[in-house]
Formats: C-alpha cells, structure tokens, sequence
C-alpha cells in the first residue's frame, strides 16, 4: 500500500490512519488517552484507524537493561501487528527473517461496524528486550513500567562492589568472619543491620521517584542466612536450628517469615511515601512458602509467584492479596536438566495458561527466554504461548498449534504435524520422569537417553526428511533449516549418549572407538553452530544465537561430564588410556589409621 503523512491523503480513497492523526481525533479516538498497551481498531465508513499509546518511554537508561532499544509508535506497530494478525492473515513466528509470514487469503474482509478497543491479557510480559518485530508484535517486550532484577532487588540497593570493603557489617556473619562476597551471583545481607533495611528501602524510593509505577522486592538469590545473633532474634522470630545443623539451618521457616515482615513493613511505609506506587514481593526460596505471623498485605502489595503451579497458588488463598498476583516462569532455558532439548507440550502451554488467567495473573516475567536453541523445537510451543498471552479466550493451545504448522510449513504440514505430535509425546514422557531423574543425583544421561530413543530419533528423522523433500516455498525451506539445525543438535546428543551406553554394555576397543567417533561428530557440529557456517553465519544463527561454546556442549552445566568432556585426541594418541578408561576403580584395605603420609 501507500504510505504518506495525513496533510498528503487522497480523502477520495480509503484508507488506514495509523496512530494519532486528526482524523482518529476527528472521529471520537484519542490516541493520547490510551495507556500501556491498549489499542483501537475503528472502521469509519471506508476508513479504518489503528492507534496505540505511542507515548514516549521517560524510563529509558533506568531499567536494570543496559542496552535498551527504546521504539518509535511502538504501541501503534502493536495494534497493527494484531489487526494484521486478525483482518490479513499475518502470523508473527519467530524473531529470524522468515518469520513472519502472510496466510494466502482471497480477500481480506474488515466488518463495517469495526469498533474495538482492547489491550493484551498480561498488561506486561517480560521476555526480551529486542526490536525484532516478533517481540513487539506478540508483547512480549521487557517490562515497560515495573522496575525489575529478575526477582533480586537487594543486590542491587547494597551492592557489595560500593559496601564491601567499608561496611562489611552489612553482609551475613559466617563462621564469625563477615562475608561481603558470598558467591558470584549473591550478596548475602545481614537484615539486623537497621542501615541494611533502610538502603533498600531507599533503593525503592529511588526507583518511584524515577518514574516506576511497580518496584520488585526480593532477597539475594541462593539465599543463605546471617548467623548473627541480632538476626536469630529479628522481630522476635525464633530459630529454631543452628549453623551446625547444615542445609535444616538455612531451610528454618524463621527465615521465611522474618523476611515477610520486613517486606510488608517496607510496602506499609510505602503507601504513606509514595501514594499509588506499588511493590512486587517475590515469593522465592525462603519465601516460596506464605507468611504464618499474618495473613492480609497492604493494598499496595502484588505477590510474585515465582513457583507459578497450582499447588503454591492454593497455598496462598489463605493469605489476602489486595494487589493479586504476578508470575515467574520457566518454560525455557538452557538450565533445566535437558538442556538445549524441548520441555514443553501444547497441553502444558494451556494448563499453565488456565491456571494464571483463573488467579488474575496479569503480569508476567520469564526466566530463560525461548531465544537459546528451541525456535525451531519449541515453535508451536513458543507460538502459543504468546497468543495465548494476549488474548486467552478467542482460541485454545490447541487451535494454535494447528495454526503455527499451517502458517509455517504449508506444503509440509502433515509430515511435520506427525514429527512434532511425535516431539510433543518425548516432552509429556520427561515431565513423567522429572522428579526422578532430579531426585537420582541429576542425571541428564538418564533422561535424556530415556527420552530419544534410537527408534523414536529415526521416526522424527524420517519425518522431518519427507518435510523436506516435500518444501517449495523459501520461507517454508528456511524454517525446515532452522528445525533440522537443532533437531541435528538433539540427534547428536542422543547418539553420544546410546554409543556411551553401548559400551558400558560391550567394554570393548570396538564399541569404544563407535563412541569417539560419535563425540568427535558431536564436537565438529557444536563447532559449526559456534563458529558458524555457510547457511548459519556466525552470530547470525538462530539456534543457540546467545550461547558460547561451552553453553552449547554442555547445554548449561549438565553435559560437562563424560563422555561429553573427554579429549578424544588425547585419547586416540594414547591407546592404553582407551583400554584404562572403563577399568573400575580398585580400593584397597589398609592395616592402619590413614595421615597425610600415607601412599595413594
């Protein structure tokens, strides 16, 4: 269509007004009423207008993001992204260039008596900060008015780079020594401490004053509680264990509550110094369990829920809410057990889905975003998911399902409905085995041989292949790449890990050499999705595009263990290591107490 400013129009002509022209304004819209990301679709005679809060963002270089990509008429690109999703065909897929695409219509038909005015379900969803037209289109853009740190903000009002050194009191007491550096990721506080509770507390204000409508309030991650005496007394909650009694100390429900009270004294004094603002109290670790001590929040007060599932959302109905609930998800990530591989099923998707909607979850926070390796895997899964985000009601996670393999396969759908109704079925047996293969020392080795079978990896290989055969057009031709990428990737981590088992079983040089070589195929791939190639140019890839190469071998932390870690030149260059590598290990009796001295 043609594109030119208001002043240029052809009022003979229809046409879309876009944003907040005087013709919106002329005919009862005002674009400058709408808030977050509510839109309108109006039909005025042959006319349709399409306006969003286009408001410009006061918080940019405030978020905890230090590579915000602010966008211009961002509202309005969202309602014209879901009025092309409703009226045109459009289906926003995935963030690479084939990713959105047109349904072939034979006309496109907008109702005369148009009239609609609307905003997504979760008024916020946080996923990415990105300005590929999939984020925006499906909001799933980083949070736009509540200032967050992934559900840790003490860190960030004490951090230990600017106290460490000069009020080491302000962190935990361990062993009698402060320790202002716990680990990495967690700066342990010490709650006692009256300037510790007013430097987060002011941390709060700080972020209202600059603008934030919502402010997260959480503890450290991997909490780990101060042995001070002060803090075994704070707000006369007893602990009830002691340093000595090891993980039973740092699990003491006292620690839970004191934290509840500290957090609701903070949303109290809030209310009064700084009305309308609110808090978004994490309910994560210690926290994950609902206060004993009391049981109504301010009204200012929302509860993030960190464990979003059925069973924690009862565990809080006891407790009153005024501000309701917001949620923490996991759907994705590199992190879980299984890596790189999927997790998720349609019917999970929905479950989950229902859940939040019944609790009036309306702000929503993911952990692991889809972005490492699952677009092609994960795709419907993904797709419905954001749908269902914005609107809950008009279709289920099934009707999306179908309607991502239509929208993205087109000639080959059917061999690709069968591949990923076949994928769904591997994702529903891993949430059977889960608690298990967790509670048997984390095993990915088990799971994922369990999983991907050699029977269940030549269907999906046989499948996908027809698919492939079967493509005509580009687009259908890049996302089939985009699957088979990391479907290889999946391939090769199951033939490793049956090559492996094999030779536990023979404990031969035969079937040991047949798992070499499946590891050294395994790293020449990894290298590939790394360093990139001729389809995949580096830092291009779509698959595992935010991952380096120890990420992407070792799918997080999980696979750094044989046979995923071994030097297979080393090992191939010396031979009687190969025949050493499977001998278990011989302990022999001793006649004496062991020292220091004695012979290994």
């Amino acid at each position: 269509l043609e594109v030119k400013k208001e002043p240029e129009a052809d009022a003979a002509r229809p046409g879309f007004y876009l944003g907040a022209t005087k013709f919106a304004a002329a005919n009862g819209v005002e674009a400058k009423s709408l808030n977050g990301w509510s839109y309108v679709h109006r039909a005025v005679g042959r006319h349709v207008i399409i306006a969003g809060n286009d408001a410009p963002d006061t918080l940019v270089g405030k978020r905890i993001s230090s590579k915000e990509t602010p966008l211009p008429y961002e509202g309005t690109l969202f309602s014209t992204a879901e009025f092309l999703y409703r009226f045109v065909g459009a289906r926003f897929l995935s963030p690479d260039q084939s990713g959105t695409t047109f349904l072939p219509l034979s006309i496109i038909h907008v109702p005369r008596e148009l009239n609609t005015k609307g905003s997504p379900h979760f008024v916020e969803h946080d996923i990415r900060n990105s300005t590929d037209l999939f984020y925006t289109a499906n909001h799933c853009r980083s949070f736009t008015r509540i200032w967050s740190r992934y559900g840790h903000q003490h860190p960030s009002a004490v951090p230990v780079s600017e106290y460490g050194k000069t009020h080491p009191e302000y962190f935990i007491l361990t062993g009698n020594v402060r320790q202002p550096k716990v680990s990495a990721q967690a700066d342990q506080l010490c709650f006692a401490n009256p300037q510790v509770r007013e430097l987060i507390y002011k941390h709060v204000l700080a972020r209202c004053d600059e603008g934030f409508d919502v402010i997260e309030l959480g503890q450290a991650d991997g909490f780990q509680p101060c042995q001070c005496q002060e803090c075994a007394a704070l707000y006369g909650v007893k602990v009830t264990t002691t340093p000595a009694d090891g993980i039973a100390f740092h699990n003491d429900r006292a620690w839970c509550e004191k934290l509840w009270i500290m957090h609701r004294d903070m949303a109290l004094r809030l209310m009064k110094d700084r009305p309308g603002k609110k808090l978004m109290i994490t309910s994560y670790g210690p926290t994950v369990r609902p206060p004993q001590t009391f049981t109504e929040f301010p009204e200012n007060t929302i509860i993030e829920m960190m464990h979003s599932d059925a069973e924690s959302f009862e565990a809080w109905k006891p407790i009153k809410v005024p501000g309701g609930y917001s949620a923490y998800l996991y759907n994705w990530g590199n992190f879980h057990l299984v890596g790189l591989t999927p997790l998720n099923t349609i019917s999970k998707i929905a479950e989950q889905n229902r859940l939040l909607v019944a609790n009036n979850v309306r702000m929503v926070q993911v952990n692991g975003s889809p972005m490492s390796g699952q677009w092609g895997l994960e795709g419907p899964n993904i797709y419905a998911y954001v749908r269902l985000g914005i609107d809950p009601f008009s279709k289920t996670a099934e009707e999306l399902f179908n309607e991502y393999l239509q929208a993205s396969f087109r000639e080959s759908e059917h061999p690709m409905r069968r591949f990923f109704l076949n994928l769904q079925k591997r994702a529903e047996l891993w949430a059977s085995i889960r608690e298990y293969a967790y509670q048997s020392g984390r095993d990915p080795l088990f799971a994922l041989g369990t999983l991907y079978t050699p029977d269940i990896v030549n269907s999906l290989e046989e499948d996908l292949g027809i698919a492939e055969k079967a493509a005509v057009l580009p687009e259908v031709k890049r996302r089939l790449d985009i699957v088979r990428y990391e479907f290889d990737f999946l391939k090769h981590l199951a033939l490793v890990i049956h090559a492996y088992r094999n030779h536990q079983a023979m404990n031969d040089a035969h079937s040991l050499n047949q798992l070499l070589d499946a590891v050294d195929a395994r790293n020449a791939f990894v290298a590939k999705v790394v360093n990139g190639d001729d389809k995949y140019p580096k830092k291009k890839n779509p698959a595992y595009l935010y991952l380096d190469e120890a990420g992407v071998k070792y799918a997080g932390r999980y696979l750094d263990r044989a046979p995923f870690n071994w030097d297979i030149a080393k090992m191939r260059a010396n031979p009687a290591q190969l025949s050493q590598q499977n001998k278990s290990l011989e302990i022999a009796k001793v006649s004496a107490p062991l020292t220091l001295d004695s012979p290994l």
